[in-house]
Formats: structure tokens, C-alpha cells, sequence
């Protein structure tokens, strides 16, 4: 192999790993402002992407129970009749149809980050089935 040979192979080379490195720094961008928006998404839905404790002292763990899915506006939510009533924020922790494991996943979460002394109000519908061996429906 001849000297010019090699030296068109580490040109090559070079502007491959270049272009890879380009790309996954642009994919890594795109997905980084994705993330950034979903700070502006439904707050029912921000316990799972990982919003860590914000200071409420009154969290709401639930299904469509505590979701409030069938209002007119968002100040008739419970979270937000709840916080106007003790004067403080409340943490919407509540899915649309969360199953028992959403829910117990939900629970750890808020265990994990909340400060000791939060009050966590956990609502089960009674159609929900938990123990060993008790598959979703």
C-alpha cells in the first residue's frame, strides 16, 4: 500500500467519524429541545418524565378518579381546588387510566424526591385489583 494510499484511507476515515459525530451531536439537540418543551406539557403527565419535588406539600397519586378528566376548566381540578383551599401548591400525580402499576411507579417517585412530610393522597379505584399474581387489565 502506497504512502498516498494510506493517507486517502485516514482522510476518509476522518471525515466519517466527522460526519457520525455531526449527526449524533444533532440528534442529541433535536432531542434535548423535545425534552425542554415537555416542561410545557399537561402537569398530569409530567410524573413520569421525571419532574423531580417542587415544593408541594400535597401530592395527588391517582387515576381518573383524581384526574379530572371531564371539567370545563383547569381551575375546577381537584389539585387546583385543593391548593386554593389549603393555600398551597398541590402535585397533579394523576393519569388518565393508570393502572396499578402506574400508580404504585408514581408513589415511588414521590417517595424518592418528595421531602419527608409530604402528604401523598393515593386514590384506588375499587375495580383495581392488586396482589401477587393479579394481571392488568
Amino acid at each position: 500500500m502506497a504512502a498516498s494510499d494510506i493517507r486517502r484511507l485516514a482522510v476518509t476515515t476522518l471525515g466519517l467519524v466527522s460526519l457520525l459525530v455531526a449527526v449524533d451531536l444533532l440528534a442529541s439537540a433535536l432531542f434535548q429541545d423535545a425534552t425542554a418543551g415537555s416542561a410545557l406539557q399537561d402537569p398530569r403527565q409530567r410524573i413520569l418524565w421525571g419532574s423531580p419535588y417542587d415544593g408541594s406539600p400535597v401530592v395527588l397519586i391517582g387515576d381518573l378518579v383524581f384526574h379530572s378528566y371531564f371539567i370545563d376548566t383547569p381551575d375546577q381540578a381537584l389539585w387546583s381546588r385543593l391548593a386554593e383551599r389549603l393555600g398551597g401548591p398541590v402535585f397533579p400525580a394523576t393519569l388518565n387510566a393508570a393502572t396499578p402499576r402506574d400508580m404504585l411507579s408514581i408513589s415511588r417517585r414521590v417517595a424518592r424526591f418528595w421531602s419527608p412530610g409530604t402528604t401523598a393522597l393515593i386514590g384506588i379505584h375499587a375495580v383495581h385489583l392488586f396482589g401477587p399474581g393479579v394481571s392488568e387489565i
